[in-house]
C-alpha cells in the first residue's frame, strides 16, 4: 500500500511533468511505523528530482504552522490562521472554525508574525486570502470582495503579498471576479448523489445557514453560477483590481531579503508593516 501511494504521486510528477503536490488533511495521515510515510514520500519525490534535474515540491494542508510536520521532510505548508483572523476582521462571523478567532489588528499582525516566532523559515509557509475551500465550502460561494469592501480587498491582498509568507491565489482573485464559487458535483449514483447534497447541508448547519441557502452540489445550475466571466478582465472595476495586484507583485518582486517589521493600530484599525526601507499601512475597515 505504500508503495501504492508513492508511486502514484511520482507517476503525476514525472510522467505528467506536474511541478509539485499539494497533500490533503496531512493531520489526517496518521502513521505509527518507523518511517513516517510522509517522509518517505518527500525523500523519494526529492530524489526523483535530482534524477529529472527539476525542483520538484511537496506542500501539506495543515490549518496552523506546525514545526513538526514540516520537520518530516515536506517543502512548505499552508496555514488557515491569517486568512481566518481577516475574515472574521472583515465579515463580524464567528461561527464554526472562526470562532477561536477576534480579527483584531493586533491578533492580525502576531499571526503575520507566527513563522517568526515558531522558528520556521517564511519560505516553508504559504497564505492567502481566498482560497478554493474557503470560497467553496460557504452556502453561497461568495467570494472575499462579495462579502467585504474594495478598499479592504486591496489590503488582504497587500498583507499577502507583500509579506515574506509565500502567497497563494485563488483563481480570478485578482481581479474581484463578480461569479461565486460554488461547491459542484456529477455523481451518476443515485445514494452517492443524494448523500453529496445531504452532506453539505448538515456540514453548514453549524455555521448557521438554512437548508434553501445551500447550493445543492448535483444541480447543474450550481455548475453553471460558478463559470468565470472572462470579459470582466477590461471591465471596471475588475480591471483596477488586476492592476492592484499586478503592482504589488511587481513590489514583491524587488523585496526579497529584506527586513519584516509589522504594526497595528485599533483607531483607525490598520496594520503597517516595512520591509527595509519600505513602508506600508493597510486599512482594515474603510
Amino acid at each position: 500500500m505504500r508503495d501504492f501511494v508513492i508511486d502514484n504521486a511520482l507517476i503525476w510528477l514525472r510522467d505528467y511533468h506536474v511541478d509539485g503536490l499539494r497533500l490533503d488533511a496531512v493531520g489526517a495521515i496518521l502513521d505509527s511505523s518507523e518511517r513516517h510515510i510522509l517522509t518517505e514520500l518527500a525523500d523519494r519525490v526529492h530524489e526523483l528530482g535530482r534524477e529529472l534535474g527539476r525542483s520538484l515540491s511537496l506542500i501539506g494542508e495543515q490549518p496552523f504552522i506546525d514545526p513538526p510536520l514540516l520537520a518530516l521532510g515536506l517543502d512548505a505548508q499552508w496555514e488557515d490562521d491569517v486568512h481566518h483572523s481577516l475574515h472574521v476582521h472583515f465579515t463580524a462571523e464567528r461561527q464554526g472554525y472562526y470562532a477561536p478567532y477576534t480579527g483584531s489588528p493586533e491578533e492580525l499582525a502576531g499571526l503575520l508574525l507566527a513563522p517568526r516566532e515558531l522558528g520556521v523559515l517564511y519560505e516553508r509557509v504559504l497564505t492567502y486570502s481566498q482560497t478554493h475551500d474557503q470560497v467553496g465550502n460557504r452556502a453561497q460561494g461568495e467570494r472575499l470582495c462579495h462579502l467585504a469592501s474594495p478598499q479592504q480587498c486591496r489590503s488582504a491582498a497587500a498583507l499577502t503579498l507583500l509579506s515574506p509568507y509565500v502567497p497563494m491565489l485563488f483563481m480570478s482573485e485578482e481581479w474581484a471576479a463578480s461569479t461565486p464559487f460554488q461547491f459542484f458535483s456529477d455523481h451518476r449514483d443515485p445514494t452517492i448523489a443524494r448523500l453529496a447534497t445531504e452532506g453539505r447541508v448538515r456540514e453548514f448547519a453549524g455555521f448557521g445557514w438554512r437548508r434553501e441557502e445551500v447550493s445543492d452540489p448535483q444541480d447543474p445550475a450550481t455548475y453553471r453560477r460558478s463559470k468565470l466571466n472572462w470579459s470582466e478582465l477590461d471591465a471596471p472595476p475588475h480591471r483596477a483590481m488586476l492592476a492592484h495586484y499586478r503592482s504589488l507583485l511587481a513590489q514583491r518582486r524587488s523585496l526579497q531579503g529584506q527586513p519584516y517589521q509589522v504594526g497595528w493600530t485599533d483607531q483607525p484599525a490598520a496594520i503597517t508593516f516595512s520591509r527595509g526601507r519600505r513602508h506600508w499601512s493597510c486599512p482594515l475597515d474603510s
